[in-house]
């Protein structure tokens, strides 16, 4: 069984509005906002934040630059071993945060779903991860913020997009080679 619903008396019910609604909920944080600047500054930051999470909204000013997101690695060929140089290569979480705070986990569905092309180059560091060339993530950067002027999400369904995604990667691979 379930808990039995009192019915309130009319005292009880004005004395939770106005815990709920009056003029001291949320008082003490009230008169911290009003006072402290760095308080202030740090709730419109959260606030900002919070409103590029739930809407998929970040510009490309809000990106980093590619050279603060990437890691410098000697990246060697998945299928040939014989394509090596050091140039600037991103793992996959490094690519999420470059496409827009995406996480790592929604690009590897996208992989396994064959909505974004899986890298085939190993960075050849400590971690010795797949990687993306700074080409690839740069293309895959431009398509996406294209897709999010029409569009703040990417699925299933956006088929244009990508087809637009394979189809660049495998141009810039085929350069490569």
């Amino acid at each position: 069984m379930g808990r039995r619903k009192l019915n309130k008396t009319p005292r009880e019910i004005e004395r939770q509005k106005k815990k709920w609604f009056g003029e001291e909920r949320n008082a003490k944080r009230r008169e911290k906002y009003r006072k402290d600047r760095e308080y202030r500054r740090k709730v419109a930051m959260k606030n900002r934040i919070n409103y590029q999470v739930a809407n998929g909204v970040l510009d490309s000013s809000d990106l980093p630059s590619f050279s603060a997101l990437s890691s410098i690695g000697e990246v060697r060929s998945f299928d040939k071993g014989s394509y090596t140089v050091s140039e600037l290569c991103f793992t996959t979480e490094e690519l999420a945060e470059a496409l827009g705070g995406y996480t790592k986990h929604s690009l590897y569905g996208w992989q396994r779903e064959e909505q974004l092309p899986r890298p085939i180059y190993h960075c050849h560091d400590l971690t010795r991860q797949k990687v993306y060339t700074l080409p690839e993530a740069s293309a895959m950067v431009e398509i996406f913020r294209e897709h999010r002027k029409v569009k703040k999400y990417y699925s299933k369904r956006d088929i244009r997009t990508t087809t637009q995604l394979f189809e660049v990667i495998e141009l810039i691979r085929s350069k490569v080679e």
